[in-house]
């Protein structure tokens, strides 16, 4: 499923989700413009409820090595982030969907 993200009544970026077990691939992208805004970070504690009440246990996204900001979000977020050639960021959705920060 893709979702358009907005932002001040225009369409700034999307969300795909792609359900794999119990797990969902996420991919949030957001114009250039927008960058560092804080809307990425913002969609992705935003949807966590909704991929928790959608029967998912952990979301996962694919992120270059190169895309620092990413990384540092995800990080932030609390991922687990392994990487090699690309890097794997793994949500962790607790109870109500939140975001599980790592041990």
């Amino acid at each position: 499923m893709t979702f358009l993200i907005y932002y001040e009544n225009k369409d700034v970026g999307l969300l795909d989700i792609t359900p794999c077990g119990e797990g969902v691939e996420v991919a949030i992208v957001i114009a250039d413009a927008y960058q560092g805004k804080g809307l990425g970070k913002a969609v992705a504690l935003d949807f966590a409820p909704r991929l928790w009440k959608m029967g998912f246990k952990y979301a996962f996204a694919y992120i270059m090595p190169e895309n620092y900001k990413a990384l540092s979000i995800a990080k932030k977020l609390g991922a687990e982030v392994r990487c090699r050639d690309i890097c794997i960021a793994i949500y962790r959705l607790g109870k109500e969907g939140e975001i599980c920060q790592r041990a």
